[in-house]
């Protein structure tokens, strides 16, 4: 049996951020939650979107991404360089970290032969392996934090990969889906501010392309990202998104405000 001394089973590993709570951590294979099909499992034979249920930590920017990424299953199973459950409970996954002084401003986008954006690749950053075990905090019986709808392993153990990569599931509260986005993808990712006022901007483009879920982490989930200079209107904006859209990019709408989700 693994149990990861970094990032042990107990409250240690919920962060200093969050309240000690009550919580049993049991093993993988030991919480009925993850054998609905008579035995646990990592991935079912497709991977869905609705498979995501956030559990009590306010970290619906971290579900949204991954929310996203499920509608490409290739992208979220090679996350995982353990592809099938492991008895011994070690699991292995990767996630991009950008390189800290890099500025998204240095690289161009392109269009390929079709005149379609393509995104420049993260590469001034590198991947890095997460090594974590299963097992998971329980609270009443059930899964404390987030599980898969149909019982599977993978959700469980992305977002506790996260949360060792970021210091404790408590530093999850808050964030940015676009910088995981770029955690899981190792591509930069776009962030459109709606401007107001009559004579604004429909949008303004902001950079945060060098920056990580660990920043926002270690600054209360809190970034200031700077403007490109870049300014759309409500039409180029929208021819934008249809060429995104038309290279298969993945585009998220997010409303500002205080998510209320996390429990006591």
């Amino acid at each position: 049996m693994f149990i990861d001394n970094e990032f042990p089973p107990n409250n240690r590993s919920l962060g200093p951020s969050l309240e000690p709570r009550h919580l049993e951590w049991k093993r993988a294979i030991d919480i009925n939650e993850l054998k609905r099909s008579g035995q646990l499992t990592l991935f079912e034979e497709r991977i869905s979107p609705s498979d995501i249920r956030q559990g009590a930590l306010a970290n619906c920017w971290l579900m949204t991404a991954i929310t996203s990424l499920a509608t490409f299953e290739e992208v979220i199973r090679n996350l995982f360089v353990t592809k099938t459950v492991n008895p011994e409970g070690k699991y292995v996954l990767r996630l991009y970290q950008p390189d800290p002084v890099a500025r998204r401003s240095s690289v161009r986008k392109t269009k390929d032969v079709k005149g379609v954006v393509q995104e420049p690749s993260a590469s001034n950053g590198k991947w890095i392996h997460i090594v974590v075990d299963d097992f998971l905090p329980i609270k009443n019986g059930e899964l404390e934090f987030a599980r898969s709808s149909r019982g599977t392993l993978w959700v469980c153990l992305l977002e506790k990969a996260f949360a060792k990569y970021v210091g404790g599931y408590g530093k999850l509260y808050g964030g940015f889906p676009g910088l995981a986005m770029t955690a899981m993808t190792g591509t930069y990712a776009h962030r459109f501010m709606f401007g107001r006022g009559p004579s604004a901007p429909t949008a303004f483009e902001l950079d945060f392309g060098h920056l990580s879920v660990r920043d926002v982490a270690n600054n209360n989930g809190q970034l200031r990202v700077r403007k490109t200079g870049v300014t759309h209107s409500r039409d180029s904006l929208w021819d934008y998104f249809i060429e995104a859209d038309s290279g298969d990019l993945l585009m998220q709408m997010v409303k500002q405000g205080v998510d209320r989700t996390a429990a006591s």
